[in-house]
């Protein structure tokens, strides 16, 4: 399926930084992730302003699998939480993971469509070397 392909494409290079897939339509979804340090992490943003079971849903589905999250923390002013948590480097567990979010968490129906967006380490290079032009140029 999609999220197999998607999820596969991934995994296979280290030029993908980050997977994001998000249900068409809403801001629900998640974020696969490489980690800094190595491996591979799965984030969230939920807003405990509005979603209040969202946040909680998510903690009690990890904890479930035995897993607290290594970032933890509020930003925008309080309206967005930063949730990520490792995960293995393996494709059956990764789309299960993925599969129970998308069903358990965000109640994902088998009519809705999936949005895949990659970030990749260029787009990162590029936006530095961007930024660095910049403030090089401001300073002349």
């Amino acid at each position: 399926d999609q999220l197999r392909r998607q999820v596969e494409k991934f995994l296979a290079s280290d030029e993908y930084l980050s997977l994001t897939v998000n249900i068409l339509f809403t801001d629900d979804g998640l974020t696969l992730g490489r980690r800094r340090e190595g491996g591979l992490e799965i984030g969230f943003f939920p807003h405990p302003r509005r979603e209040h079971d969202e946040e909680a849903n998510i903690r009690e589905l990890f904890a479930s699998i035995g897993c607290a999250p290594h970032v933890d923390y509020l930003c925008n002013g309080g309206r967005i939480r930063v949730l990520d948590f490792a995960i293995p480097d393996d494709l059956e567990a990764i789309l299960g993971l993925c599969n129970r979010v998308l069903k358990e968490i965000y109640n994902m129906r088998g009519t809705d469509s999936l949005k895949y967006s990659f970030l990749l380490r260029s787009d990162i290079e590029q936006a530095i070397r961007l930024r660095d032009d910049t403030s090089h140029t401001q300073l002349l």
